[in-house]
């Protein structure tokens, strides 16, 4: 029997990102016609967003341990199922419990891929070399954002609605499933822990002086998230609700977006950045911040452009995060990966709440306070 081999989980972690991003992506050019079609309040909108936050937020703690017992690889595998079943919920939806159904099973996975995805690189990939493919790896994640407005467009020429595009996507991610589980049962693969090693592990995590800093730094990363996904879930909205324009726009805007963030992440992968990792996460904050309030009250091209400024955070900020904690690198990116789900919990309601009572504009300004608060625990941590 063959081994399964470290590149072959370089390439589940790739693909479970690039489902994930299309599922995750999909959510904002489709928002407007969710609340339309299902005649739901802002509020209650967020509640799609938020659900999905605050599930993938405990998914995300006990991740470490599912990963220790079995693997990265299996915890991919059956998120990519378990998204296949959201997405089939939410394209099946015709009222408000059927949505929050497939949102709550969508944060199940979403936890799930989010942690395992970044341990399964880390745990395959050493070095220099690591920067590059978590670079490589969240451009994969800025692939699907950009291909996911291109297919509301398509879907849009085509008479297709969102319930269409989720029906798709659930049968891709079922399909992949299948061919992954194969593979995998047909290869030998050891265990990443041993018994003796899971009671020491539990020994570290009850004893750890490092978990307050790991708990700032989590922080830190994700309430720069807070930014980007206020960013990417709401532009659609500002676009077409303050500014008044076509779906086809705003979408085409938001397609903009996505390509800079692509194409930042991407070309990371060409560089050696090992050494200046935090050169570029406090350059890429800064230029955010200006493009983000550009956008909002000069032109919205600047929000497109932010795309390519933030692009960098995220992939560099986790190898800072990996190379800080590098003995507990599992632990660090499973809380991170908490606090993002939590503090995206916090941000969907917000923006739900600020944009019914004082405007869509007014509510975004939340992410360049993100943004000021990221830079600042950078530089105190």
């Amino acid at each position: 029997m063959k081994l399964w081999t470290g590149k072959a989980s370089v390439v589940l972690a790739y693909i479970s990102l690039l489902m994930l991003g299309f599922f995750d992506n999909l959510r904002g050019p489709y928002f407007p016609s969710f609340l339309k079609d299902l005649e739901l309040t802002d509020i209650q909108g967020s509640w799609f967003f938020a659900l999905t936050s605050v599930v993938a937020f405990f998914t995300s703690w006990w991740t470490r341990s599912f990963v220790a017992r079995f693997s990265s690889e299996m915890c991919l595998m059956a998120a990519m199922l378990i998204n296949a079943v959201a997405a089939a919920i939410l394209s099946l939806a015709s009222g408000f419990s059927m949505f929050l159904t497939g949102a709550f099973l969508f944060g199940v996975g979403f936890g799930m891929t989010s942690v395992a995805q970044n341990t399964a690189i880390a745990n395959n990939v050493q070095g220099a070399r690591r920067a590059q493919i978590l670079s490589g790896l969240h451009s994969v994640y800025g692939l699907a954002s950009l291909l996911s407005p291109i297919t509301v467009i398509a879907l849009a020429e085509l008479q297709k609605s969102w319930s269409s595009a989720f029906g798709i996507l659930s049968a891709v991610q079922l399909g992949l499933f299948l061919y992954f589980f194969v593979i995998w049962s047909s290869k030998s693969h050891p265990r990443l822990y041993t018994h003796s090693d899971l009671e020491n592990l539990e020994c570290i995590d009850n004893s750890s002086h490092k978990m307050g800093w790991i708990m700032w730094f989590a922080i830190a990363v994700s309430i720069y998230l807070f930014s980007e996904i206020s960013l990417s879930s709401r532009m659609v909205l500002f676009l077409v609700r303050h500014l008044e324009m076509s779906l086809e726009q705003a979408s085409f805007y938001l397609t903009m977006f996505f390509a800079g963030l692509f194409f930042s992440r991407a070309s990371l992968f060409f560089l050696q950045v090992h050494h200046c990792v935090l050169r570029f996460i406090y350059g890429s904050l800064a230029l955010s911040l200006i493009c983000f309030v550009f956008g909002l009250y000069y032109h919205p091209l600047f929000l497109s452009l932010c795309g390519f400024t933030l692009g960098p955070f995220v992939p560099l900020s986790l190898e800072y995060l990996i190379q800080v904690f590098d003995h507990e690198k599992e632990r660090a990116l499973s809380v991170t990966m908490a606090f993002f789900s939590l503090i995206v919990v916090v941000l969907h309601l917000m923006l739900g709440w600020l944009t019914e009572n004082f405007g869509i504009q007014k509510a975004l300004l939340l992410g360049p306070l993100g943004l000021i608060l990221s830079g600042l625990m950078f530089l105190v941590g």
